[in-house]
């Protein structure tokens, strides 16, 4: 089941995080040679290449069925968002082998954005910009687009600072091809490990502090 939501309450004027719930594995008996190893390697390859490059409906044909289904990317808050990130994301697989169930295990490292010091600048100019209008600033367009602007800058940059994680990723044998059971941990570190950062300002918010935790 995907989780819809919101990643945190500066950001939240931009977009909301789809991530993808977890998902067991359904049984498959079949036993994977080591030609099916190849075959669910390529298939994962291909699935972050599509992300990589945009191509959304391409790269859904290597999810799972029930998993492709839950997917939106044409909402306008978020598919700004989505392409800055997606576009500047690499993928290594580490290694891949059968499961009990019969279905096949990848390990992966994602490399993408780190979301940590984007957030924090996002959050410091927001706190910036409500100090010299000497009130908290209003939740809207005005503050979407400046969001977007800041993703785009911090992104653009030759020093951006990127986030490995690494990923363990299920595949199974759907309809007699490979696909990928998509879960919350893949789509966090496809998108730099923004849970982890939305958890960060959210503690940050509460505590009246920023990231750094140094008091003004």
């Amino acid at each position: 089941m995907f989780l819809k939501k919101s990643i945190s309450v500066v950001f939240a004027i931009c977009i909301l995080l789809c991530a993808c719930g977890n998902s067991s594995e359904p049984t498959d008996t079949s036993s994977p040679s080591a030609h099916a190893l190849e075959e669910a390697e390529h298939a994962f390859s291909e699935m972050m290449a599509a992300f990589n490059e945009l191509r959304y409906d391409d790269a859904l044909k290597y999810v799972r069925t029930e998993d492709a289904a839950k997917f939106n990317f044409s909402d306008e808050t978020q598919s700004a968002f989505y392409e800055t990130m997606f576009a500047h994301m690499k993928t290594k697989i580490e290694s891949s082998e059968q499961t009990e169930n019969g279905g096949i295990l990848l390990s992966a490292t994602v490399t993408a954005p780190d979301m940590m010091p984007i957030f924090g600048e996002i959050f410091t100019r927001y706190i910036d910009s409500s100090i010299e209008a000497s009130e908290p600033q209003s939740i809207g367009s005005d503050w979407r687009t400046r969001n977007e602007e800041i993703l785009r800058e911090m992104t653009s940059a030759e020093n951006t600072i990127m986030k490995d994680t690494a990923v363990s990723v299920n595949m199974v044998n759907d309809s007699g091809s490979w696909k990928v059971v998509f879960d919350d941990s893949l789509m966090n570190a496809m998108l730099g490990g923004i849970s982890e950062a939305s958890m960060a300002i959210s503690e940050a918010l509460q505590e009246g502090i920023g990231l750094t935790g140094t008091d003004e």
